[in-house]
């Protein structure tokens, strides 16, 4: 036991090289999308996704997607749409700031967004709404996610290799 003790009060610098150091790599879009897919829970759906094991461009856009819709309606601050995704996919699809705020920037980087500054009962937030360049994004990811979801139905309901699965 006393071993136990001595050990455990030893300086932790010794311990410090034992643990591995990550280099900072700059991250695209589709790098941080991966990152971030743990954060968005599909109910129901328990998939472990990773760059190596499935399509990259699966998930690839989905939260870009989200935000771009919502804003097509009205200007929205960043929690709000955390909250209005959630409501509008009754909870199916779950994400939290460290998703939206990301795709909120990037979209502003790009262009597709605009955003402002306004005081709503004395707190001060930013609101975002869509560019016309928001727009073409969004008709773009729209017609990529149909597609998609397209094959997808297409396979569950069986056709010339299989009956419709239930």
């Amino acid at each position: 036991m006393r071993d136990h003790v001595v050990r455990a009060s030893l300086p932790s610098t010794r311990f410090k090289r034992l643990v591995p150091v990550k280099p900072r790599v700059e991250m695209g879009f589709v790098d941080r999308v991966l990152t971030f897919l743990p954060y968005l829970e599909l109910r129901g759906i328990m998939a472990e996704m990773t760059s190596k094991e499935t399509n990259p461009n699966f998930m690839n856009g989905v939260p870009e997607l989200l935000v771009l819709r919502l804003l097509e309606d009205a200007e929205m601050y960043g929690y709000e749409i955390v909250q209005a995704i959630r409501d509008r996919t009754d909870a199916v699809i779950v994400v939290g700031e460290g998703v939206v705020y990301p795709a909120l920037h990037s979209l502003e980087r790009a262009g597709a967004l605009k955003s402002r500054r306004k005081t709503v009962a004395g707190r001060s937030r930013i609101y975002y709404s869509m560019r016309k360049a928001g727009s073409r994004r969004l008709a773009e990811l729209a017609a990529q996610w149909m597609s998609l979801a397209g094959a997808i139905q297409k396979t569950l309901a069986g056709g010339q290799y299989g009956n419709m699965v239930a």
